[in-house]
């Protein structure tokens, strides 16, 4: 299976790309017949009691990074075997924007662990600001993911057919998409997850395409839910790990007009 694409291609392109030669961590990826058994065995004895918490929403997943005990370890990117086929079966990449959108979560956790201090990814949960930073993360590998598969592996994303396919199919569905999964449910914490990826996607289109997704364009779109607008206003203005680090009480305090948190 892994000899019919190059992994190992796609990895070091995406570390070239962004000038992260320098970061030492040891990266695996496996194609998984069975994402769940694989995902369980991988955790640690620490993460096994989550992780049978959440059989279901990872049975459901195409990609995840299962990480070490600590800093030294190896980060594996767990991959969907039926899903990977899938890819291949209908001829697109979608399966490169996955594996770099959670090799942006591997770099954005050992940035943030560099920042925070700590080396045991095991202790991350634990700290006052690990909450705020998950959901950045998640907000931010969904955008810089597919920003790598549109600018790599898209020969031209500004012709006006793929252009159109953004604004007149993507755009809509996936914005149809939210809706019904943050609909779906009634947990804040997967709601949030569930927002932060597709603003990750706004993120990104804006990116590309600056002359169609402007801000304006943005804020209409989301104009009944004031607390979007300032979500993606913080993220837009913040995404940037270093930048985005010292205001996640603010991101926070956005959250709050919508959520509920907890407390210590």
């Amino acid at each position: 299976m892994e000899a019919e694409f190059d992994l190992g291609k796609i990895v070091s392109n995406y570390i070239q790309v962004r000038g992260l030669s320098e970061v030492k961590v040891n990266i695996e990826i496996i194609i998984a017949e069975d994402f769940y058994d694989s995902y369980y065995n991988l955790s640690t004895e620490k993460q096994r009691e989550e992780v049978i918490k959440k059989k279901d929403w990872i049975n459901s997943l195409n990609g995840s990074v299962v990480f070490p005990e600590c800093i030294d370890g190896k980060c594996t990117i767990l991959l969907s075997k039926p899903y990977i086929l899938e890819c291949f079966e209908n001829t697109n990449l979608n399966f490169v924007g996955t594996i770099c959108h959670e090799l942006t979560h591997i770099y954005d956790h050992l940035g943030y662990m560099k920042i925070v201090g700590i080396t045991d990814f095991e202790a991350l949960p634990a700290h006052p600001t690990y909450n705020m930073f998950n959901n950045w993360t998640e907000f931010n590998a969904r955008k810089t993911g597919y920003l790598f598969l549109r600018n790599f592996y898209i020969k031209d994303p500004y012709e006006q057919e793929i252009i159109d396919h953004v604004t007149k199919t993507e755009l809509p569905y996936q914005t149809n998409y939210y809706f019904e999964k943050y609909h779906s449910t009634t947990d804040g914490d997967l709601q949030i997850y569930i927002t932060m990826q597709y603003l990750g996607r706004l993120k990104a289109w804006k990116d590309v395409y600056p002359d169609i997704f402007t801000s304006d364009f943005i804020f209409e779109l989301l104009k009944t839910n004031k607390w979007m607008i300032d979500l993606f206003r913080f993220l837009d203005e913040n995404d940037v790990l270093e930048r985005a680090f010292g205001k996640f009480s603010k991101m926070k305090d956005i959250l709050k007009t919508n959520f509920t948190f907890a407390e210590a």
